[in-house]
């Protein structure tokens, strides 16, 4: 019996999301050929099932915190991205999360995880970590929390609508209408972060859209890799050859200002080790246990519950515009994606 488990957004996970994504974990494994469907593609025996069962709400409370992790993790970056310039910043964030993904992995299978292929590691680190990751950091050191929070609410439909181009198959009526719905809800908090003089930058909210995108074609190119051993060891070998490339490029192109480490390195720790780190090894201990419906119920909370952290810790603008837009999001990814929920309701 498979399933197959949506995307986490990390942002961000994206799915899964993200998660991020910066939210979320870098790399869920597979994507199956229905839509939203990014997946981990693990195959349990009836046994290890009946045993994965008997955890009862523990894997439920697991995910919950990975989504609360990561949902915080935008009002946690902008806290160090005052102090950190971007580039510096996520640099040294992946090369920590990298080491101990590695590290982890290693001593779980005890053995140093094979270095994929190079033809999947490159466009992995480049789309999944540096361009992912930039998006991120660069437009929310320009926008609020809240405004990035909202977009990245897209990341689930935009990964549906591009594995079906991907695959040449028709575009359901209703992923239109949900692509519909979803783009006038980032065209309504774009605009609000545009004219509003409290923290919103339409330029910072153009450049997060340019997040999920990448995501999204990140996640369906992994859905060609057919070697799961390839597959888990991605994550940090990715991590880490992104933080090879950002490093270099923190030095040349970081950007005026100075970077003053001490007070960043709280929000270094929780963005590296707790929203990449431990709920990466979280995410997908739980996911076999709750199922792919159970997990997709989760992911929708991750926008929402962001932009309340940033109205809230961050004492940022929170209106009738943006609640708009955040209703638009959600009922866009709920459309685009709830016949996969449903269809595979009775394998989860």
């Amino acid at each position: 019996m498979r399933d197959r488990a949506p995307e986490d957004r990390t942002s961000g996970v994206p799915a899964p999301t993200r998660a991020g994504g910066p939210q979320g974990p870098a790399d869920p494994p597979r994507l199956s050929a229905a839509p939203l469907s990014v997946s981990s593609a693990t195959t349990l025996s009836a046994r290890a099932r009946e045993r994965a069962n008997s955890h009862g709400v523990v894997p439920h409370l697991a995910l919950l915190a990975c989504i609360v992790v990561w949902s915080a993790n935008a009002v946690v970056l902008k806290v160090g991205l005052e102090h950190v310039r971007p580039i510096p910043f996520t640099a040294a964030r992946f090369l920590i999360a990298g080491v101990v993904l590695l590290a982890l992995g290693t001593a779980g299978a005890r053995k140093v995880l094979k270095l994929p292929r190079a033809s999947l590691l490159v466009p992995a680190a480049l789309l999944g970590i540096v361009l992912n990751q930039l998006a991120f950091t660069e437009g929310l050191h320009l926008t609020t929390a809240v405004d990035v929070s909202l977009i990245m609410g897209l990341s689930p439909l935009l990964t549906a609508l591009v594995l079906v181009m991907w695959q040449r198959t028709a575009v359901p009526r209703l992923q239109w209408l949900a692509l519909g719905i979803g783009l006038a809800g980032t065209v309504a908090v774009v605009a609000a972060g545009a004219g509003r003089g409290s923290g919103g930058s339409l330029a910072g909210d153009l450049i997060v859209m340019g997040a999920p995108a990448s995501w999204a074609i990140y996640l369906v190119m992994i859905n060609r890799i057919g070697d799961q051993a390839q597959v888990r060891a991605l994550p940090p070998w990715s991590m880490l050859l992104g933080a090879a490339i950002l490093l270099p490029a923190a030095l040349l192109f970081a950007g005026p200002g100075r970077d003053d480490w001490l007070p960043a390195l709280l929000p270094l720790a929780y963005s590296s080790l707790l929203a990449s780190a431990l709920t990466w090894t979280l995410y997908f201990w739980a996911l076999p246990r709750v199922g792919v419906t159970g997990t997709a119920i989760y992911t929708y909370l991750q926008p929402p519950l962001g932009a309340f952290f940033g109205a809230v810790f961050l004492h940022e603008p929170f209106g009738a515009a943006q609640l708009f837009g955040a209703a638009l999001i959600l009922l866009a990814a709920y459309l685009g994606t709830w016949r996969l929920a449903f269809r595979r309701a009775p394998a989860s």
